[in-house]
């Protein structure tokens, strides 16, 4: 029986080391967050990314993306409504956005969340992701790392673009040191990323042992 602030400080931490396995416990105590206080925008920004995750983590068949994005923009976009000013409000629509494909949106709702909040490192990590994966490494890498420099503690998923950024470049053996740095092994695309690298380096038997 959390209130609404507990709630919003536990999901921010689940955030850091993007666990699959509390999405559900963090999306139900958004959802009565949203409910005993509506007015609460870290909520409904936070609980947007929530229905997010079920699609980015592959917590659903990809027959239910399509109902769980149409979740998560209204959510996103009430966070919006309520507070304009909000950098969460607006790193929540960057990532809705983003995976609904709707491209100059989502690169308004990155700028804006940045300007909002320019020393905020998980927005600056946040966009930077976008940004490389959307084709502008260089600006999105250069983001991530002021990320890294502002949060010497950074959670090791900041480190998922410069990995793949590297493993574009043919630099194999950087790309490795990047993605070992990326430890989330409850993620799958940490495993995706390992295995292509691994595979391009010829260390087929360090996959098998990946699991």
């Amino acid at each position: 029986s959390l209130t609404a602030y507990q709630c919003v400080l536990q999901v921010l931490d689940y955030y850091r080391h993007m666990s699959p396995m509390r999405v559900e416990a963090a999306r139900g105590c958004l959802e009565r967050a949203t409910e005993s206080d509506p007015e609460y925008a870290d909520a409904w920004a936070l609980l947007g990314m929530s229905y997010l995750d079920q699609v980015r983590l592959r917590m659903v068949p990809r027959s239910q993306d399509e109902g769980s994005l149409a979740r998560a923009l209204p959510a996103a976009q009430r966070a919006a409504d309520i507070a304009p000013d909000g950098a969460l409000a607006h790193r929540s629509l960057l990532l809705v956005h983003s995976f609904r494909g709707e491209v100059e949106e989502a690169l308004a709702a990155g700028e804006r969340a940045v300007a909002l909040s320019p020393n905020n490192a998980e927005i600056l990590a946040e966009f930077g992701m976008r940004l490389a994966l959307m084709g502008q490494w260089e600006r999105g890498i250069s983001l991530i790392d002021e990320a890294i420099a502002r949060n010497p503690a950074h959670p090791g998923w900041y480190h998922t673009a410069p990995a793949l950024n590297f493993y574009r470049q043919g630099r194999y053996a950087e790309a490795l040191e990047k993605a070992k740095q990326i430890d989330a092994p409850g993620w799958v695309h940490n495993h995706t990323i390992l295995a292509m690298i691994y595979g391009q380096l010829g260390q087929e038997a360090q996959i098998t042992h990946m699991g």
